[in-house]
């Protein structure tokens, strides 16, 4: 019994010591965990995952499995026969949006790698969140492996089905080419949206437990605004691809547009390291607007998309309150025994009142740009006309063309249809993170 008993005690202290060093030695830390998994994950897309070509080549890391893909331009015809695909061909049209799609992933994949390297840093994180991350990152990885599956099935397509017509959907062989390859485009569409999805919690995720609070800086703010817009992109794309009869062969819809015009920027910002001219306004704009305003601005049409840009923040369009209010009380006084004197209006005023002027049609006379200029620096030759005449035309051209900055904002912020208190903001993002390339 004695011996039995040593046995046991043997074995508990050898468990508990080995324990105690896998524990303390090898086990990963709960704050190390997202960083393990994405680390892995990183590995697993750039060494594992791997397709074998038609030539018999194993293409291996999804960037060289999509370039493989990308470079496929012929199908069999028979009999050690190959045929190119036609521009116009609906295996083509679906093979193009394939790899548009594919080409959004460039920024976001960078995006990911950009929070990825900072969850290294991660302190005090909380069980919940942690799960909820490495979720999304088990389903990520899930519709990477699925994707290249399905990218091995359309290589193998292309190697096998032996095409005799290109009038689809009549022939067998060029209409499973069409099936597969909208296929892929399905599982590519699944896995951009996962990946938007990982982004958004690894931000999340950075922002709580490395930085302790919301730290943006421009790279990360211009990948945010990419990535949610990319989110809206597929979305919307999700509620076409249902079947390929709903599916439209060429989808340059606003959005991919729009996302891809983020995305150049993006390349052409990295090259400056993201400074501009209009960079310290468009941060400035990121954080002062919230989440849901930000949708509100990425989501609008294309025509008040370009109104907002066009948004005058400089005084072109409109005067300053105070100059405004100077020079509607002097001519709103019904007295105008004293206009057309050099020292009816101030420098300052005369300034500001002559950028609006031009040629003006009152009680049936006529007074172009530099009669009104003139008229208010003093100096206006009519003797034709009364200074009462002067003081209420002036008047009246002073209200139907010169508004302040407050009226004016308000007009765009009911032209555009968005709130006049993010209006100046949301100008300043889409000035700077839809750069006209």
């Amino acid at each position: 019994m004695k011996h039995v008993v040593r046995i046991l005690v043997t074995i508990l202290i050898l468990g508990l010591v080995g324990g105690g060093i896998w524990y303390f030695c090898f086990r990963t830390k709960p704050n190390e965990v997202v960083f393990k998994e994405m680390t892995e994950t990183k590995t697993h897309l750039e060494d594992e995952v791997a397709i074998t070509g038609l030539d018999g080549i194993v293409y291996k890391g999804y960037s060289k499995i999509v370039d493989y893909y990308k470079g496929i331009t012929q199908y069999k015809t028979g009999e050690n026969t190959n045929k190119e695909i036609g521009t116009t061909d609906e295996l083509n049209k679906i093979k193009q949006n394939v790899e548009t799609l594919l080409n959004l992933n460039n920024n976001s994949s960078a995006a990911i790698n950009y929070y990825y390297s900072l969850t290294a840093s991660a302190e005090k994180v909380k069980n919940a969140d942690r799960k909820s991350l490495v979720n999304t990152i088990t389903e990520y990885n899930k519709a990477i492996d699925e994707l290249v599956a399905c990218f091995g099935d359309v290589v193998n397509a292309f190697g096998s089905r032996i095409v005799i017509s290109t009038t689809y959907p009549n022939d067998a062989g060029y209409k499973d080419l069409v099936d597969i390859n909208f296929t892929l485009y399905k599982k590519a569409l699944t896995k951009q949206s996962i990946e938007n999805e990982l982004f958004f919690k690894l931000r999340d995720y950075v922002n709580k437990y490395v930085f302790k609070t919301f730290v943006p800086d421009l790279k990360s703010a211009m990948y945010d605004v990419y990535v949610q817009q990319l989110n809206i992109l597929c979305e919307e794309l999700n509620t076409k691809v249902s079947d390929l009869n709903n599916f439209k062969s060429k989808y340059q819809s606003y959005y991919l547009a729009e996302t891809n015009k983020i995305s150049d920027t993006i390349d052409q910002y990295e090259e400056n390291s993201y400074f501009t001219e209009d960079s310290a306004a468009f941060l400035d704009a990121y954080k002062n607007l919230s989440s849901e305003d930000l949708l509100k601005v990425l989501k609008l049409s294309s025509e008040k998309r370009v109104d907002l840009k066009g948004l005058d923040l400089d005084g072109n369009n409109y005067m300053l309150e105070e100059f405004y209010n100077s020079i509607n009380a002097k001519l709103s006084n019904t007295n105008y025994d004293n206009i057309n004197t050099e020292s009816y209006f101030t420098a300052d005023e005369k300034q500001q009142f002559k950028k609006f002027t031009e040629k003006y049609e009152y009680d049936s006379k006529t007074f172009t740009k530099a009669d009104l200029d003139d008229l208010i620096d003093g100096n206006y030759v009519n003797n034709a006309v009364t200074k009462a005449e002067l003081g209420a035309m002036l008047k009246s051209f002073f209200d139907e063309k010169i508004t302040t900055k407050d009226a004016y904002m308000k007009q765009q912020s009911t032209n555009i249809k968005i709130g006049e208190d993010i209006l100046e903001d949301a100008h300043n993002l889409i000035v700077y993170a839809f750069k006209d390339n």
